[in-house]
């Protein structure tokens, strides 16, 4: 029999997966065609001829272990399978195991499946626990997993079968509504109100007609038969159920059954009995029998009954469908529910269906709904009605304008339905009466409302160039101020939603710092600080036009109209590297930039290039940066570029900003001039602080008023000639004497600049002519076409001048002048390193330019010096969009604190005199500032005086009166000193701040009382002593029942542990007494205190004459040598009983081990020899031997080393050596007067200890 082979190998995509199906395939096949038991050479051959061409050249690669593993099919499967197979990443597999959810419309055991394939590569220890937590945790069944995570011990299989039941619930219960709805939909309804008598017939049932009595889906009406009701009754029994308005619709066609009707308790059809809410809890009302979809618990509602008069409603046409036309439908929220409506522009009244209605009162918490129970007559096409409930008043929301709008409740076959009226009101249906008509600004907002919504995103992404020897910096970020942390986290929050900005988790190499830009409106702006990204970057150079570029075009042009680019550098997408580039740093994460942000030096020229891109073919368009103009010569001509513009924006999805829209107008503010048809003139508001300067009455004012008047030199023709008088003035040789004619001068010129020539838009089509004149002070000239001027220009001669000939000029680039010399520095500094904020803010702008800063006296700074000096109070709001997050923002205070501050400021000596020198300026040299202000002078340029109060940095000054005041404020939590001085450091300043901190926390009570243990001083570390069992140490050990004392010698180490038979000071004196008849008696004991400190063993200790060193009490740690020996003592006994061996044996082997560290034991270091024990051993070991050979030499001290105790002698033979004082003693009385005459002691290497038997120097006490 032949049997279908598995197809041949395919050695790309998913290679695992490929593998997995041959495999199986070729098991399936080996099995069916009786293989299994043929030989290893002949499977491994029917394996190649299947596994196909490619997989038989894989297969000669293959290494194997042996020779022979290739004829083997087991060997040659695994070779395969590990070739295919790759390797498994564990945290990948977990995570695409956890991310994963059940799906919509997918079944449980569909969701169940998936995630038994992915839990086989987590390599989990239990998958029946893991399963059952992810299939219920990630349900899309809400009830079912609140109902399973209730349960106690819910088992994986328990969790499948309760999700399944629900499913099968859930699913038989929307085939039985599907089998109750119709598909009917009402359309065009027309309304007429008439007078007359109420009617007692509520037409709330219905029964439906396919076609059959002519009328296309003509409705009937039929009255309800019930049981103990009337019509009427039954009607007001349906409107005044307050929870429910489901009806009990009772059909009369003979084909439906009795039973089948909407239950007041589910709000679904079943048959009798068969209610799913019975024994089911409401999950509003916590009351059994219902579900909460039909809970009357929540929701009051106020009826208004109008006996008066009947409203009757018409309906053109009724007819059946399934769907409708999308272009005229709209989803619209209905009390927050999202609603599809069917538009008609016939109908004057809204339908809304009773389950839509029910749906949106379960879904809000509206308290007092009005209901108006005024009869109505619904009447389709032919005559038929149609059942209506009541009118109902309900909040709609679109575009992000709420309304209210009037509501008929129908049956629920019908479609809901938006009349004419709601549609107009909502702005859905325009009425146009001429196609021709030009649209006004609302018309625009309107038709293109989607290019002034949202935000924008150019076709193309952008990518960044980094110059070839670009070397990635990382910065830290800065601190935030603790008030605006919220603000910035939701910032943030924002800005990921709408995808400017992501979170990144992965390491880049560029790091920038953030800075925070507060709007106006309190609103954020993020821009970042990409300083050091700047300098690398391949600036990318865009022609930016200029205002003559703009005048040339403006030629003829009438109407025009300005768009703002709404957030346009946002709207340029960055590729994935050049994101990465403008990644930034915060408390919160890092993230980086998915658009252009705000501070790359280049963005003006991208935006420049891009929008050119997008509206440059267009003709009566200008583009700076992303400001548009359109123009025309005629409305007509300026309608039809502005459709282009508006077209291509909606195209590429541009949007402008339509709160900064200028819409046709004759006269148009851009760039700071105005345009008209006319020509262009200074901007009024830029030319008001010049018109309005006062007359100067001194040099410096006459040089000010001059260099403002050179500002707006180009509008005012002879302008040197006219100067001529004022200039005279400033001659050194010249006494300053100002008359009359110097008063009509400078009214003259303020004539002029109040008026200025309006000069005419440049027309490169037209013939050109240059008016020259000459004086002997002056030169000027003016461009003139068609006799109208274009540019005035003036400039006076010095006196080297006049014998000029010809002036050339060159413009080699543009410099910045400022008579300030700290901005020189300011402008080299980090934006980060900058004090104030408003400063950071103003870098931020001048980020995008590259500007060559130098500095000149103000004397010598004639224009901007003159209209700083010379500004008027008011200030358009509009000329500034955003303003610095300012230092004072940094502190909140409440308004009493902040007047106690402002007041205690002003009477504050000391900070008196820095208002004054912040207002009027810092002397230039230390010496000249007064000896109060002196600490201060280095930390000038961060101090600064805002909003009546005194700022270092982001700290505030705080007056001495309220420096107690602000100390108690700082620790009234009762924090510790450092976080104390932290908080304190971050907020205010003043002088000698953490010293008072630490001062006032010190001597708090409540602190005191509860202070943290004592930092552990430094181990103190015992002296060796000199001999053996000099110095012991002394415990006692309980082990289980019995009780030892245990004895250790601090020279040697030997251990001595003995069987106490009771704790008394008598018999542990007596077991001593053993010890150091043996040993010998010591110089010093240390013990614990109970009972060494007893008075028996004081007498004790005075009789053997030793001394007894007790620790402190509750202090063990300080018997060191004695803890470790007990420690030592009780690991012997547990091995001795654990083990069945003697702890004297084992006593013995510990004191024939070598001490950790040294390589002699504790008996060798005592007694000179090895003990004998069970282990065999040589004769020579067990004799005492003179382990130390070194002796005692003679030295004198030269001096002490700059160690602790260490010291340089000179040995006998003169070389000079270092020991510690370890190994040094004072010589004898004989031996110091024969060697030396002073200093002498003797010295022994740091080696060495001394055991041979010398005559003492020293008797030994």
């Amino acid at each position: 029999m032949e049997y279908n082979k598995p197809d041949a190998l395919v050695l790309t995509g998913n290679l695992a997966e490929n593998w997995r199906v041959f495999r199986e395939a070729f098991e399936i096949y080996i099995e069916a065609a009786g293989l299994t038991s043929a030989s290893n050479k002949r499977q491994v051959a029917i394996f190649l001829n299947l596994v196909g061409k490619e997989g038989l050249e894989r297969y000669n690669t293959l290494k194997f272990e042996n020779a022979e593993d290739n004829k083997k099919i087991e060997q040659v499967l695994n070779a395969f399978q590990d070739y295919c197979k790759p390797k498994k990443n564990i945290l990948h597999s977990r995570y695409i195991f956890y991310k994963r959810s059940q799906k919509e419309n997918e079944s449980i055991e569909e969701f169940l499946s998936a995630c038994r394939g992915l839990i086989k590569d987590c390599e989990f220890k239990s998958h029946e626990e893991i399963l059952r937590d992810k299939i219920v945790l990630d349900t899309r069944d809400g009830e079912t997993r609140d109902k399973l995570i209730k349960q106690a011990d819910v088992t994986l299989e328990t969790a499948i079968d309760t999700l399944r039941i629900a499913e099968i619930q859930r699913r038989e219960l929307n085939q039985m509504k599907e089998i109750g709805e119709k598909q009917n939909e009402v359309n065009a309804v027309h309304s007429k109100v008439r007078g007359g008598k109420r009617t007692n017939q509520a037409q709330h049932h219905y029964t439906q007609n396919n076609g059959n009595n002519g009328h296309r889906g003509q409705c009937q009406t039929n009255q309800r038969q019930a049981k103990g009701y009337n019509q009427q009754e039954e009607s007001q029994q349906v409107v005044k159920n307050k929870g429910n308005f489901s009806v009990n619709n009772k059909k009369t066609n003979n084909n439906c059954n009795r039973s089948d009707k909407l239950c007041k308790y589910c709000n679904f059809m079943h048959g009798k009995g068969k209610c799913p809410a019975y024994g089911k809890k409401c999950l509003k009302c916590n009351k059994f029998n219902h579900f909460q979809n039909v809970c009357k618990s929540e929701i009051a509602f106020v009826e208004n009954v109008d006996g008066l008069s009947i409203d009757n409603y018409f309906c053109s046409t009724v007819y059946t469908m399934n769907t409708f036309a999308v272009s005229w439908s709209e989803t619209i929220l209905v009390e927050n529910k999202s609603i599809n409506f069917k538009l008609d522009t016939g109908s004057d009244v809204n339908l809304l269906t009773l389950n839509d209605f029910n749906l949106i009162k379960n879904n809000c918490s509206f308290k007092n709904l009005v209901v108006n129970r005024r009869p109505i007559n619904l009447q389709a096409y032919g005559g038929s009605n149609i059942n209506t409930y009541f009118t109902v008043d309900l909040k709609v929301k679109l575009r992000e304008k709420e309304y209210i709008l009037n509501f008929v409740i129908v049956e629920n076959h019908c479609k809901p339905i938006l009349g004419l009226h709601s549609c107009i009101q909502l702005g859905l249906i325009n009425k146009v009466e001429n196609v021709d008509k030009i649209l006004s600004l609302n018309d625009v907002l309107q038709n293109y409302c989607t290019v002034f919504t949202g935000l924008g995103n150019f076709p193309d992404e952008y990518s960044i160039q980094l110059k070839p020897n670009a070397i990635p910096v990382t910065n830290v970020p800065h601190r935030v101020p603790i008030n605006i942390q919220d603000k910035l986290k939701c910032e943030l929050d924002r800005l990921v939603s709408e995808k400017i900005i992501r979170e990144i988790n992965e390491p880049t190499e560029w790091v920038n710092r953030l800075v925070i830009v507060e709007k106006k409106n309190g609103s954020m702006r993020l821009c970042l600080d990409p300083r050091d990204l700047n300098e690398n970057i391949i600036h990318e150079y865009c022609v930016i036009p200029t205002l003559s570029d703009l005048s040339s075009k403006l030629k003829n042009a009438r109407v025009f109209s300005v768009f703002d680019l709404k957030d346009g550098f946002w709207q340029i997408k960055l590729d994935l590297e050049s994101s990465k580039l403008c990644t930034f740093g915060t408390m919160f994460g890092t993230f980086c930039f998915n658009r252009l942000p705000f501070g790359i030096n280049n963005a003006a020229e991208i935006c420049q290039k891009w929008n050119m891109k997008v509206f440059g073919g267009i003709e009566n368009v200008f583009i700076y940066l992303d400001d548009i103009l359109v123009f025309g010569d005629t409305e007509a001509q300026h309608d039809c570029a502005l459709k282009q513009v508006l077209d291509l924006a909606m195209k590429n999805n541009i949007k402008f900003n339509k709160n900064k829209i200028q819409y046709k107008v004759d006269k148009v503010n851009y760039l700071g001039h105005t345009f008209s048809y006319e020509g262009m003139k200074p901007d009024s508001d830029r030319i008001k602080s010049i018109f309005e300067y006062e007359v100067p009455k001194t040099i410096k004012y006459l040089q000010r008023f001059l260099g403002m008047v050179n500002y707006v030199g180009n509008f005012i023709p002879n302008l040197a000639m006219l100067t001529k008088p004022l200039r005279d003035l400033l001659k050194k040789n010249n006494e300053f004497v100002w008359t009359s004619i110097h008063n009509e001068s400078v009214n003259k010129l303020k004539t002029l600049i109040a008026s200025p020539s309006v000069l005419r838009n440049y027309d490169n089509t037209k013939d050109v002519i240059i008016q020259t004149d000459s004086s002997k002070f002056a030169i000027g000239c003016v461009l003139l076409q068609e006799g109208r001027p274009v540019c005035f220009k003036s400039k006076s001669l010095s006196e080297t001048e006049i014998n000029y000939g010809q002036v050339d000029k060159e413009f080699l680039h543009v410099t910045v002048q400022t008579d300030h010399l700290p901005l020189i520095s300011l402008m080299k500094k980090n934006i980060n390193d900058i004090p104030s904020k408003r400063l950071q803010c103003i870098k931020v702008k001048l980020s995008r330019y590259d500007i060559n800063l130098i500095h000149v006296p103000g004397k010598k700074m004639f224009i901007a010096d003159a209209l700083s000096r010379a500004c008027i109070s008011s200030r358009d709001n509009d000329d500034v969009d955003i303003d610095v997050s300012d230092v004072v923002h940094s502190i909140n205070m409440s308004t009493n604190i902040r007047n106690e501050f402002v007041q205690e400021t002003i009477k504050d000596d000391l900070l008196k005199q820095l208002v004054y020198v912040c207002k009027n300026g810092w002397p230039k040299h230390n010496n000249k500032v007064s000896r109060e202000l002196k600490p201060y002078f280095n930390m000038r340029y961060q101090i600064s005086f805002e909003d009546d109060l005194l700022f270092l940095n982001n700290r505030v000054f705080v007056p001495m009166k309220l420096q107690n005041k602000i100390v108690f404020k700082l620790h009234e939590t009762h924090l510790g000193i450092c976080k104390t001085k932290t908080r304190a450091r971050s907020l205010f300043y003043w002088k000698g701040l953490d010293k008072d901190i630490e001062e006032y926390i010190g001597n708090c009570a409540v602190c005191n009382k509860f202070r943290s243990e004592n930092i552990k001083d430094p181990m103190i570390c015992q002296e060796v002593p000199n001999l053996p069992f000099e110095k012991v140490a002394c415990d006692i050990l309980d082990y289980g029942k019995d009780t030892y004392l245990v004895l250790v010698d601090y020279y040697s180490g030997w251990l001595e542990l003995n069987y106490l038979s009771s704790k008394t000071s008598s018999h542990i004196i007596k077991i001593l007494k053993v010890i150091f008849s043996i040993h010998g008696i010591p110089k010093q004991l240390v013990a614990d205190n109970m009972p060494f400190n007893s008075n028996e063993f004081q007498n004790f200790a005075t009789d053997w004459e030793f001394v007894i060193t007790t620790s402190s009490p509750r202090y063990p740690k300080s018997n060191g040598l004695a803890e470790k020996g007990v420690s030592i003592a009780k690991s012997i006994l547990k091995r001795s009983d654990e083990g069945k061996v003697d702890k004297q044996l084992m006593l013995l082997e510990y004191r024939n081990s070598a001490i950790i560290g040294s390589k002699f034991s504790p008996a060798q270091l005592l007694m000179s020899r090895t003990l004998r024990s069970k282990i065999p051993i040589l004769n020579n070991a067990l004799q005492p031997t003179d382990l130390l050979t070194k002796t005692w030499k003679p030295g004198k001290i030269i001096n002490k080393y700059n160690t602790p105790r260490s010291y340089v002698f000179s040995d006998d033979t003169g070389n000079n050596k270092r020991r510690n004082i370890v190994h040094l003693r004072p010589a004898g009385k004989q031996l110091r007067y024969n060697l030396y005459k002073d200093n002498n002691i003797v010295s022994k290497p740091s080696w060495i200890r001394k055991r041979r038997v010398v005559p003492p120097t020293k008797l030994n006490l």
